[in-house]
């Protein structure tokens, strides 16, 4: 029996996926540079034309203005279809949105808010196709490019054959067009959309034998029938419960321990659980703000405190029903938090109060709460305050790839009512046009626009709230010290470990994440290439020093004009957070009790200065046992690098699906560059380049006198 459901276990791991009862996941990847993203002069929504591949209406496009590439593909209009006219290129302001937020745009049902003043402004355009990649000098990540947009959308199940004929490009046909029949439901809605255009690609996720991924859900459901087939132990029981949790499926996970608990309640690890879920089922006293000495945090702002929750919410909404989401999340994400310590015999103690979440409304407020507090990096739009205790989120997503989308179409589409469009009911969110056949054909493409903002939305809250929540309740549970500067790569470690990752359908506290783990994976790679005595890993031990030394992230910051300085610092903190979590999972994980070990040395560390590398690197090595008579042992901490690393490189890569599909249209992109003349072929025309980020990067923020911080760029967005 144990057999069988372990390699049914190993199977889950590579087809996993999370949430409509049963799904699918695409993943969709656009390029704004590319001519199809831009809309005919007119306002209406430019199609594909001439019928390529399964149908699409639409006329020659016509030539682009300045700015971000226009037109549509070329291909003439079928009898009494089509649309009117060519594309009109952007002509943007400069820099980006200003930072500050989880969620963006309009959509109901989250912390809202309207652009803030002056609205947000546009991006440079690039020049003409067939010049470049649309990397700017030094990008070495698709994460880079800031036209390319990358999101992962969970929509309801289709039958193979479905996807046999979308891959192909024979749905949607014509009829489909006009009907909305063969369009994809998702949580918001519906969506008819093509397999390939030059505007954007869909890829629908498989797994390595070939089929389609379904929902996590439902492999929930098959690995616990397979459980019921034969006799399972308590153990083979609670790793199927673990696989639930680290899947998000925190339901299923509460009731899966409770059905273990009918026949085995004496087993350690069911009574840990169980005891937590009797503390999180504790109601927690209500907030004071002015007796906890916060009452002048923002004196304006409301604080709404839900009921049977362990949050208090300081935010400027109308109601709390504009807060649904972030509520639910908040509240699933603590659970997890304190679950998955109990899976491991360990039952944290609950704080005594509510945890406080502040929403800044406006991104002047934002900034001006990172730069007075003692905030870390900004985070997806958001930040946690260590010694005050709480975490700071914006109101909407502004990072570059998500602010290019945003800004393209609203100034395509300013007519449009993206809330409406992505219902994908006819004609709605269209402005009006007498002929009811062209203005529902006019809600093609900004409907595509609109699920990938909501999406990516989406995407960027849950990050955010899983992050903050866990770096929030490490110290609030006292597992680190909060009078102590606590190094970044451990706060950045546990936010990620326990966070659901971005361009992931799935996600959950303590699994592999689909982000990080690929990405790390490349720079050990790249490390090993350029090892002189061609190590396996490159240089372990030496990168093992940099990671519990904060190197990466003391990195010195570039001059804000120098474009490759800029992208090859960000890719040094990509690099230092990829390792920072790998580091994490591994010690989370292997050594757990080394790792609780270093948490205590770092809390005899002085009050609030920063710590140099030989007092950090000393903290880590007497915590694991890496000290030889008081002096630090290279090849003890070497044999714990090349641990680590073997670990990492052993794990299943649960993303690799999602994963491949980016990094292949990554490497198309700058394969076109170096080919492309300026010609369109089958595949569409060149994407454009850009001669660098859209958005200088701020001049930080000193830190206020003895927080001990580091100074760091504020760039817009946080990370990624």
């Amino acid at each position: 029996m144990r057999s069988r459901l372990l390699a049914m276990l190993a199977m889950l791991v590579l087809l996993g996926v999370a949430c409509l009862a049963h799904a699918d996941y695409i993943v969709i990847i656009a390029d704004l540079n590319a001519k199809s993203s831009s809309a005919p002069a007119g306002g209406g929504a430019g199609m594909v034309g001439g019928m390529p591949a399964g149908g699409a209406l639409g006329v020659k496009g016509g030539p682009p203005a300045a700015g971000m590439l226009g037109g549509a593909m070329v291909g003439g209009p079928p009898p009494g279809a089509g649309m009117a006219g060519g594309a009109l290129g952007i002509v943007g302001g400069k820099g980006g949105p200003p930072p500050g937020g989880i969620m963006g745009g309009p959509p109901p049902g989250g912390i809202m808010g309207g652009p803030p003043p002056g609205g947000m402004m546009g991006s440079k355009g690039g020049p003409p196709p067939g010049s470049g990649s649309g990397a700017p000098p030094g990008a070495e990540d698709v994460d880079d490019i800031p036209n390319i947009v990358v999101t992962v959308v969970e929509v309801g199940p289709k039958i193979e054959n479905f996807y046999k004929l979308f891959e192909k490009g024979l749905i949607p046909g014509q009829a489909d067009l006009l009907s909305g029949n063969n369009a994809f439901k998702h949580h918001w809605g519906s969506t008819l959309l093509r397999a390939k255009t030059d505007f954007y690609q869909v890829v629908p996720l498989r797994n390595t034998d070939g089929k389609i991924l379904h929902s996590t859900r439902t492999q929930f459901k098959k690995l616990t029938e397979e459980v019921k087939k034969d006799k399972a132990t308590t153990d083979d029981l609670l790793k199927v419960a673990t696989w639930a949790l680290e899947h998000n499926l925190l339901e299923e996970f509460v009731k899966e321990i409770e059905k273990i608990a009918e026949k085995d309640k004496t087993h350690p690890i069911v009574v840990s659980v169980l005891k937590t879920k009797a503390d999180l089922a504790r109601a927690v006293p209500k907030l004071d703000l002015a007796k906890e000495g916060k009452g002048n945090v923002l004196p304006k702002q409301r604080l709404t405190q839900p009921d049977n929750s362990h949050f208090a919410i300081l935010h400027a909404a109308s109601s709390t029903n504009d807060m649904k989401s972030q509520v639910e999340r908040l509240e699933m994400y603590y659970h997890s938090f304190f679950y998955w310590w109990a899976l491991r015999g360990v039952n944290l103690p609950l704080p005594v109060e509510r945890q406080l979440v502040v929403v800044a409304d406006r991104p002047d407020l934002f900034r001006r709460l990172h730069s007075q507090l003692t905030a870390g990096p900004v985070v997806s739009d958001s930040f946690f305050a260590r010694r005050e205790g709480f975490a700071v989120f914006g109101q909407k997503r502004t990072d570059s790839a998500y602010g290019h989308l945003e800004a393209l179409f609203t100034s395509t589409y300013k007519e449009y009512d993206r809330r409406l469009l992505i219902k994908g009911k006819g004609a709605e969110g269209t402005p009006f046009d007498p002929n009811p056949a062209k203005r529902r054909l006019s809600a093609l493409l900004p409907r595509t626009y609109a699920l990938m903002m909501k999406s990516m939305e989406d995407e960027w809250e849950a990050n955010a709230i899983s992050h903050e929540v866990a770096r929030q309740l490490m110290f609030s549970t006292g597992l680190l010290p909060r009078n102590v500067h606590v190094p970044e790569w451990i706060q950045f470690g546990t936010g990620s470990f326990f966070d659901m990752p971005l361009q992931s359908p799935w996600g959950g506290a303590g699994a592999p994440s689909p982000y990080w783990l690929p990405r790390f994976r490349e720079y050990v790679q790249k490390d090993a290439k350029k090892s002189k005595d061609k190590q396996r890993y490159g240089n372990s031990v030496a990168t093992l020093k940099k990671v519990v030394t904060d190197s990466f992230f003391r990195a010195r910051e570039p001059d804000p004009d120098d474009a490759a300085g800029v992208q090859d610092y960000r890719a040094l903190q990509r690099y230092g957070e990829a390792a920072s979590w790998s580091l994490t999972y591994y010690l989370a994980h292997r050594e757990q009790a080394g790792l609780r070990k270093y948490f205590k040395e770092l809390a005899r560390m002085p009050r609030d200065i920063e710590l140099d590398d030989q007092v950090l690197l000393g903290c880590f090595a007497r915590a694991f046992d890496c000290v030889t008579n008081r002096t630090i042992n290279d090849a003890k901490l070497k044999e714990l690098a090349d641990r680590w690393l073997t670990f990492i490189n052993d794990q299943p890569l649960e993303a690799d699906a999602v994963h491949k599909q980016i990094r292949d249209y990554y490497a198309k992109m700058t394969q076109s560059a170096g080919s492309s003349s300026g010609s369109e072929t089958s595949a569409g025309p060149a994407p454009a380049t850009r001669a660098g980020p859209t958005t200088k990067p701020r001049q930080p923020t000193s830190p206020r006198p003895g927080t001990g911080g580091i100074r760091r760029p504020f760039w817009p967005g946080g990370r990624r």
